[in-house]
């Protein structure tokens, strides 16, 4: 949000207190804006009505962790949905090719995992039973820290036979993929 949004914000807030029959200091104001600040109003906006609709939360005053989960999600969710990524492209580009997802957590995820090759040729029932798991549990952790080292792409065999040698560009997966350099 920016400065200029304070004072909508603040009327949103205050609405929103006396639904619950809360106080709302505008000190109280000033801490949920600065906690939710990296948030457009307009999201901010959307998650606190899908906080009221919600039948299982929404007879509770929202919490700033709230408002963010009714925006991003749960890590738990975030995991899963880049878990179907890799496990997609598994069979998509296998093993041979070089890959480079759109979410950079998963680009992080698998290096430590020792990489793409190394992540494919993992027998099916060790990944169904373990490799799907640690990758879940290593994603949640990555997200929820915030810092991240993740390579631009993920070589795969034939790029690392080949000493580094392109065999094209990587496989672009995901939504939002920002040129390689």
């Amino acid at each position: 949000m920016a400065p200029s949004d304070l004072e909508p914000f603040s009327k949103m807030m205050v609405l929103m207190a006396e639904q619950y029959g809360k106080p709302m200091s505008p000190e109280l104001i000033r801490f949920y804006f600065d906690g939710l600040a990296h948030l457009p109003i307009e999201t901010v906006r959307a998650a606190l009505n899908k906080h009221v609709r919600n039948t299982d939360t929404g007879q509770f005053m929202p919490k700033i962790a709230d408002v963010i989960r009714a925006c991003d999600g749960r890590t738990e969710d975030a995991a899963y949905a880049a878990l179907v990524e890799v496990q997609r492209a598994f069979s998509a580009v296998g093993a041979w090719g070089s890959v480079q997802f759109a979410d950079t957590i998963i680009n992080a995820v698998i290096n430590d995992m020792g990489g793409w090759p190394e992540l494919c040729a993992r027998d099916a029932d060790e990944w169904a039973q373990f490799g799907a798991k640690d990758f879940m549990k290593r994603y949640r952790i990555y997200k929820e820290r915030g810092d991240w080292n993740a390579p631009a792409y993920l070589p795969g065999y034939f790029e690392r036979v080949n000493a580094g040698t392109h065999q094209g560009q990587p496989v672009m997966i995901g939504k939002t993929l920002k040129a390689l350099t």
